[in-house]
């Protein structure tokens, strides 16, 4: 049935149609709830993605924050009624999740805006227009660009109380005092096995393994810290650099699982864990990456979040190795 759909889909006419539909459907609006805050536009950020990691949403929500500024609009970001992987079932339209993770940009809630006359409710598309555009290729060459973003990033995106102690728990259990650290992102599972069509190449984890031992001696680093989601990524380093490597205890998946789904999403999604826990997890590995010496990854959301968080390593280097055909 889904084939079927997608075959009468793709028939020029209707798939036009279905474009016009879908563009309406999805654009931005403005509502009215009542009589308050007049003076003030709020800008609801919500965005229904189910497929995505932390930090592509985290992107997302950037994206839209630079249009409201541009704008003069007042970000909310709603994750109450928007769903994503990290929503645990007795989350669903009962907790804006956003708040387990984030302090909300401005520290205006939903509720704080329940009986506002103007209210803007975002687009549904990824990023408003192509102007607010992180992209894979001039988020990371051009240094203007990165500088925007980063500073979107540090003046709206705060790390709950919460969210933030768990960090730095991570982080002090890792993370040798009075040491110099290399950081490593090594991304693997879904990308190296099923490449997929228009997202950045991923290095091969043996090319990373010999240039994060040649960047080690130039800069005098004691350990690596690796970040990965691929446990035979992660056994490739254990045997290369023994005692030397640090990572974080959390869910990997092996090759092996991968066989059979197309996503990595398909197998965190389906786990009984708590997806506050799995989503702390991922930030851990990006959070303590932003606190190392030296920085090396492949271009992904981890790596985005890495820089957006600190670009101010002594040494870094993001492989270029083009898009996936």
């Amino acid at each position: 049935m889904r084939n079927l759909f997608y075959l009468i889909k793709s028939i020029p006419f209707i798939q036009t149609a279905f474009n016009y539909y879908f563009d309406i459907k999805n654009r931005e609006k403005e509502v009215c709830y009542g009589n308050e805050n007049p003076n003030n536009f709020f800008y609801v950020i919500g965005l229904p993605d189910f497929a995505c990691g932390l930090w592509w949403i985290i992107n997302k929500v950037i994206m839209h924050i630079a249009y409201a500024e541009d704008h003069g609009y007042l970000p909310v970001v709603d994750m109450l009624h928007y769903h994503t992987q990290y929503h645990n079932p007795e989350d669903i339209n009962e907790i804006n999740v956003w708040e387990k993770f984030f302090e909300q940009p401005l520290s205006v809630s939903l509720d704080d805006i329940s009986k506002s006359k103007h209210v803007i409710l975002s687009c549904k598309k990824d990023v408003p227009n192509d102007k607010y555009l992180m992209g894979n290729t001039e988020f990371y060459d051009n240094p203007v660009r990165l500088k925007y973003f980063q500073d979107i990033f540090k003046r709206y995106i705060r790390f709950s109380r919460e969210t933030e102690m768990k960090l730095q728990e991570m982080r002090d259990s890792v993370m040798p005092q009075d040491v110099k650290i290399l950081g490593v992102l090594c991304r693997g599972t879904d990308y190296l096995l099923k490449k997929p069509k228009n997202h950045p190449v991923q290095p091969e984890p043996q090319v990373v393994i010999k240039d994060a031992e040649a960047i080690m001696k130039k800069y005098g680093c004691d350990y690596v810290f690796l970040a990965t989601e691929d446990q035979d990524i992660l056994d490739m380093f254990k045997s290369h650099f023994g005692t030397k490597l640090k990572y974080i205890k959390q869910n990997r998946v092996t090759h092996e699982q991968m066989k059979n789904v197309n996503r990595l999403m398909s197998i965190s999604s389906k786990s009984n864990r708590d997806k506050y826990l799995m989503g702390v997890e991922y930030l851990s590995a990006t959070y303590i990456l932003s606190k190392c010496h030296c920085f090396i990854g492949g271009r992904c959301g981890g790596t985005k979040g890495v820089l957006l968080m600190n670009d101010n390593f002594e040494y870094k280097f993001i492989y270029n190795l083009g898009f996936y055909e």
